[in-house]
């Protein structure tokens, strides 16, 4: 096989919105959020004596909406979706509970229930004492009421699961510092968010304080935690995967088989579970 050239092409995805761009020599597709939308990227080359190098990149968001759909497609996932169907509606839990989420500030300045919800879930996993669990998508708006399949869904819709690890306490204070670096309040109110929110961290087993009076890197103080030792904590592999950089020396030591969401639904069905919200955190934004 002849080599003709190499394109570098990065694929991102979780962005507000799509995005097609060129950084140097590097060509970037920032996907929409929630898989929505599909770029076509049509790539011109220009010929060299042995190799093409890249003349253009033009791309267009495809409108999914403009196309018919497929009828022997339709009839060949008729019963599929009819069991979907079934399975959306299908109730968790008619507790009437109210896990409701108005905007991030709801879940970044305190101890939210539907956090708590997060927090509760994930220790079904392995029985740590800390837990990092994360927004869960750009927008929450949490749950309420009488909460079916569906609803679940539309909350927590990325197959999410947790790991058992070791990390730092230093590793604690530097992906709390990320999180908060890219917030900014004016008068006690959320003014600015620039970090896809997915990657605001939300903990426990410990007391922590944000002063978002203080410079940037130098917002947290962590309680009971020793920056210099390690400790074993449970966190969505969404989290390790995107604080990486951060755990280079994290140990692994297990990854668990359910999804956040199953043990969310696990834990709502359980007639006995009552949310008890831990204030073990606060932020100072005056």
């Amino acid at each position: 096989m002849e080599e003709l050239g190499v394109i570098d092409l990065m694929i991102t995805a979780h962005q507000h919105q799509t995005i097609v761009g060129q950084d140097h020599e590097t060509y970037y597709v920032q996907a929409g959020q929630d898989a929505k939308e599909l770029v076509h990227l049509s790539i011109n080359f220009k010929k060299r004596t042995t190799t093409y190098d890249v003349e253009s990149i033009d791309s267009k968001v495809i409108d999914l909406n403009e196309y018919e759909e497929d009828q022997e497609l339709l009839d060949l996932t008729f019963y599929d979706r009819k069991a979907v169907a079934y399975w959306s509606q299908e109730i968790i839990s008619d507790k009437g509970l109210m896990l409701s989420v108005n905007g991030l500030q709801d879940l970044v300045c305190q101890t939210h229930p539907f956090s708590q919800l997060l927090h509760d879930a994930i220790h079904l996993a392995f029985d740590n004492d800390i837990t990092c669990v994360h927004v869960p998508m750009n927008g929450e708006k949490g749950l309420s009421g009488q909460i079916r399949n569906e609803d679940l869904y539309h909350a927590y819709p990325y197959p999410d699961k947790p790991m058992d690890m070791t990390i730092s306490g230093q590793n604690i204070k530097d992906i709390l510092e990320y999180s908060y670096s890219h917030l900014d309040f004016v008068n006690e109110q959320l003014s600015l968010t620039i970090i896809d929110e997915t990657l605001c961290t939300m903990w426990q087993g410990f007391n922590y304080e944000i002063d978002m009076n203080q410079e940037p890197g130098q917002r947290v103080m962590l309680d009971q935690i020793d920056l210099t030792k390690s400790y074993r904590v449970t966190m969505t592999d969404y989290c390790y995967r995107n604080y990486k950089n951060y755990l280079k020396n994290a140990i692994i030591h297990e990854s668990y088989d359910e999804t956040m969401s199953t043990l969310i639904a696990e834990k709502l069905r359980d007639p006995n579970y009552r949310i008890s919200c831990s204030d073990n955190f606060v932020v100072k934004n005056r």
